[in-house]
């Protein structure tokens, strides 16, 4: 199978029809699934009425199981619930799980005063998912663990469960 996901503005069709973004003035997320042949099997957007949601990286396990990271302005629902950006307000990367047919299982913001960023993801052999990215201040990044940085951009690479639950972090 293959798995995309990005950013549109107002509408996008990847074949199944004309999918609407959430908001029609701010960039939506959108998830979509083609069988290896590339035949549509399903799209999905999601967003904020509040601003812009995008998916910048996502990751595949072998459940089939969808992992993305992105940003979100203010506040988002990624389909399990409502995010909120530090303080409600500015940039805040996220995670999110989707199930292998689109349900959505979990997401978690990640946050911090000064707009952080989530450039990359991935998952391992053991269920576990990675997310990596860069802030300046501090960082949320779940688990009640508070990432500061070194001054300027400081890198990070975080670890959780499966379940979404925070198991350790670095920066670099």
């Amino acid at each position: 199978n293959i798995v995309l996901g990005g950013k549109f503005l107002a509408s996008i069709n990847f074949g199944g029809g004309t999918l609407i973004g959430v908001n029609t003035m701010a960039y939506s997320a959108y998830l979509a699934k083609f069988t290896s042949a590339g035949a549509y099997v399903w799209a999905k957007a999601y967003g904020s009425l509040s601003g812009a949601v995008s998916i910048v990286a996502l990751a595949v396990d072998s459940a089939g199981s969808i992992y993305t990271t992105g940003e979100f302005y203010t506040s988002a629902n990624l389909g399990s619930g409502t995010l909120t950006a530090y303080n409600g307000y500015g940039y805040s990367p996220y995670l999110a799980k989707y199930a292998a047919d689109s349900t959505p299982q979990w997401s978690v913001a990640l946050t911090g005063p000064s707009s952080p960023f989530a450039t990359a993801i991935a998952t391992d052999s053991s269920g576990n998912v990675w997310v990596t990215g860069y802030f300046s201040q501090t960082l949320n990044i779940g688990g009640g663990t508070t990432l500061s940085s070194f001054g300027g951009q400081t890198a990070f690479v975080g670890k959780y469960t499966g379940t979404g639950a925070y198991q350790w972090s670095q920066t670099f």
